[in-house]
């Protein structure tokens, strides 16, 4: 990939998360929430504002970093996490896009 298409590819990547990220604030109202709660055992992200639940959201990890060990972890090679949160990580990084 030349340097050309990688801009091209960010931008891209960009413009789509934008999108995404406008969406869920219209849609579900995420920008209103006033605190969130991560079940990272079940994988699930739970968005609240002052009368209850805005949101609930599976996730897939990408990654996690240790300030007491200052270390930067894969999701999939991450033996402090669940299982299938590790198996859900391992089919982003199967991902067909590659970054020469």
């Amino acid at each position: 990939m030349s340097d050309q298409e990688l801009d091209s590819f960010l931008a891209q990547c960009c413009e789509r998360l934008e999108q995404r990220q406008t969406y869920l604030v219209e849609e579900f109202g995420i920008g209103q929430c006033d605190r969130f709660d991560l079940d990272l055992e079940a994988g699930i992200l739970t968005g609240h504002d002052a009368i209850g639940i805005c949101f609930r959201a599976e996730i897939t990890p990408i990654g996690s970093y240790s300030r007491r060990r200052r270390q930067w972890s894969w999701a999939w090679a991450n033996p402090d996490l669940a299982p299938q949160l590790q198996q859900r990580a391992r089919c982003l990084r199967r991902s067909p896009i590659r970054l020469g």
